[in-house]
């Protein structure tokens, strides 16, 4: 599956303007790092995060809570101080929710919208333009 990643359609632009804008972005999933370094590396995903953050390879059953905080300790020293999460299935925004973090459940992706509301959502984006709102507003 390393060769088939790509970023959703408006992705790259909405990256780019949070970017512009000063935000400090990352990616906080529960792939195993050593996968999520030869993705970043393969597909060029430094540009566009400030930090990559995957399972430790010794603890892959750590729960998205843990790797959530350690992405948002990596990024409160670049000036990252009001975290948001944004996901695509309820473990996203259940890991979210378990770390105090406000989350954005978005319709596209792997997840079902109707269990991340259930879990808890703060927010619901239907695109990268509504995700762009909630982050800049």
């Amino acid at each position: 599956g390393y060769y088939k990643f790509r970023l959703y359609d408006g992705m790259e632009e909405l990256l780019l303007a949070l970017r512009a804008n000063g935000i400090r972005t990352g990616i906080a999933t529960s792939k195993p790092q050593v996968f999520m370094d030869h993705i970043a590396k393969t597909c060029d995903l430094q540009k566009y995060f400030d930090v990559i953050v995957g399972a430790d390879a010794d603890k892959l059953d750590s729960g998205k809570k843990d790797i959530i905080e350690k992405a948002f300790n990596l990024l409160r020293p670049q000036g990252c101080e009001k975290p948001l999460m944004v996901g695509d299935t309820k473990y996203d925004i259940l890991g979210a929710k378990n770390a105090g973090v406000p989350s954005v459940a978005v319709t596209f992706g792997f997840g079902s919208i109707d269990e991340m509301i259930v879990a808890g959502a703060t927010y619901v984006a239907k695109n990268c333009e509504e995700i762009k709102n909630i982050v800049l507003a």
